[in-house]
Parts: C-alpha cells; sequence; structure tokens
C-alpha cells in the first residue's frame, strides 16, 4: 500500500482514535524514493498501524501523535527517508529497526522508547518530553531545554543545550555516545545512585561537561569513601570543563555523608565524603585522641 501514490491514494492518511485501525500485510508506503509525490501518515490518540514494513519517502512524514495521545505502529523496520515526528503526552514504545537518512524528532511532554537497532544518518532532535534509547541509534542527537535523552543503549554524538537533561541508564545503567558529547552551562546531568553502582555515560570520543550534577539515591545503607564514575570517555578522548556542582534530588546518602565530584583526564567521579567522624567515635575521648581525630578526619 502507498499513501501518495498521486494515483489511487490520498496524499493525506489519519488513524485516529481508540479502535481505529489500518493494517498492511506487505509494504506501506508514506510518498514515493524521489520525493516526486509527497504522503504523510498520522497515527494518534490510540489509533493503531500495523505493517509488514514501512517505507517513508524523501519529503513525507509519519506523525506519531498530533500533541494529546499518542498512536502506534507495529512494524519490524522503517526505512525513513523523510522524518518521523513524534508529538504526545503519554507513552509509546517503538521496536521497529530503524534505516535510512530520514531525522527523527520527538516533541511533546510525553516519552518515546527506542528499543531497535537502528541505522538511520539524519538528525534526532528532542525537542520536548523524553527520548528513550534502549536499543542503539547512530544517529547525532540534540536535546533541547526542558527535553531529556536517557537511556542504556547507543547513540551518536550528543549535544545537550541549555536547560537540557541527559540521564543515562535507567535505575541504574549505562549510555553509550558513540562520538562527542558537549553540554551547556544550564544543563543538568542525571545519576540514579545505588549502594553499588551509579549511572555512568561512556562516551566514545572527548566530552565538554558543564551544568549540574543531579542525583537521585535508591534506597540502602551508603558506605563513607565508596567512589563511582559517573561518566568516562574510556581512555580514547578526554574530558574538558566541570560540572557546577552537584545535588540530592531524590533519597539520601545519610546524614553524615556529602557526595563530591573529582575529574582527571578521562573521568567524571562521584564520592560519597564523610562530613564528620565524631559519630563513629566513642565518647569521653582525651584531648590528644580528640587531636588525633580531626586531624584524619575525611572532607
Amino acid at each position: 500500500m502507498q499513501i501518495g501514490d498521486g494515483f489511487n491514494g490520498s496524499s493525506l492518511t489519519t488513524v485516529t482514535g481508540t479502535g481505529s485501525a489500518l493494517n498492511v500485510s506487505n509494504e506501506l508506503r508514506v510518498g514515493d524514493d524521489c520525493g516526486c509525490t509527497v504522503g504523510t501518515l498520522t497515527v494518534a490518540d490510540d489509533g493503531a498501524v500495523t505493517a509488514g514494513s514501512t517505507k517513508i519517502g524523501t519529503g513525507s512524514t509519519l506523525n506519531l501523535g498530533t500533541g494529546g495521545l499518542a498512536g502506534s505502529i507495529s512494524t519490524p523496520t522503517i526505512e525513513n527517508n523523510g522524518q518521523i515526528a513524534a508529538n504526545f503526552t503519554d507513552v509509546l514504545a517503538l521496536a521497529a529497526a530503524i534505516s535510512g537518512s530520514g531525522s527523527l524528532t520527538k516533541d511533546g511532554s510525553g516519552m518515546l522508547t527506542l528499543s531497535g537497532v537502528s541505522t538511520y544518518t539524519g538528525p534526532t532532535s528532542v525537542v520536548g518530553g523524553t527520548l528513550a534509547v534502549t536499543g542503539s541509534i547512530v544517529s547525532d542527537v540534540t536535546v533541547g531545554g526542558g527535553a531529556t535523552l536517557k537511556g542504556t543503549g547507543s547513540v551518536g554524538s550528543v549535544t545537550v543545550n541549555g536547560g537540557g537533561t541527559l540521564a543515562p541508564g535507567s535505575s541504574p545503567g549505562t549510555l553509550t555516545v558513540s562520538g562527542s558529547l558537549a553540554m551547556a552551562s544550564t544543563t543538568i546531568y542525571l545519576v540514579q545512585v545505588t549502594p553499588a553502582i551509579a549511572s555512568t555515560t561512556n562516551v566514545s570520543g572527548s566530552a565538554a561537561i558543564a551544568g549540574t550534577v543531579n542525583v537521585v539515591a535508591s534506597p540502602g545503607s551508603y558506605a563513607p569513601g565508596t567512589k563511582y564514575t559517573i561518566l568516562t570517555t574510556a581512555g580514547a578522548g578526554t574530558v574538558s570543563g566541570q560540572f557546577s556542582g552537584v545535588s540530592v534530588i531524590s533519597g539520601s546518602f545519610g546524614s553524615n555523608v556529602t557526595p563530591k565530584l573529582s575529574y582527571d583526564a578521562h573521568d567524571v567521579f562521584l564520592t560519597l565524603a564523610l562530613n564528620s567522624i565524631s559519630s563513629l567515635l566513642p565518647p569521653n575521648l582525651s584531648g590528644n585522641q580528640q587531636n588525633v581525630a580531626n586531624a584524619i578526619n575525611v572532607h
């Protein structure tokens, strides 16, 4: 089936509303290869499309949502030489392997999860809401203000503009950046931490960092002196710049521990520094004993 063939089909097809469905057993085409005919397929408000495969031609568009609830598309592959525009307020998982030269844009307050192994080369723009990558994409990703990139998969180079958030992992986990990373001064780096591990971004190129580290601490008993690697260039690139600070926005490491950041040429570390050892010592220390305790206090 082809949408926008110029002969026997509308150039605009809309599948919206609960119960609305378009089922194509073979290939579903939106537009054509040369861009001579442009088509648009819109799936929204719980509408559903299934296809044996899907192809988006040059200049053509697949809309997943129009600003309200998402629609779904179940297809093993999408050859995208046009654009995929995801704009919705709820959640949508897209398992298709996406190829082609086209682009993908995430807008709206909802979350789009890409779980397929995708090779499309056009840009990925996270304008609003959240893009979660649990599979892989080679596309370079730009994250705008108020938007979030997260996940445990692999992406191309990443640019996080002012007000955007990079949130590696998923309670926790590692996000792989197969390229460079650049974070603007008002960005947020959101890290999830357990007593054993923390979320990490593994960057194959160089990382230019700025902004603030926000920490979500899972329940548990945290040991003072624990050191986590929260970003690494894996020895290939270098880390330039520093985060302006770190704040615990959810959970707690305990009343006597403060998270602190440190750096080397390739890594960013989060260390749980002990505020005072006085709570760990027996009462009624002599003057000399207290002096020794003060001298070895960990900051």
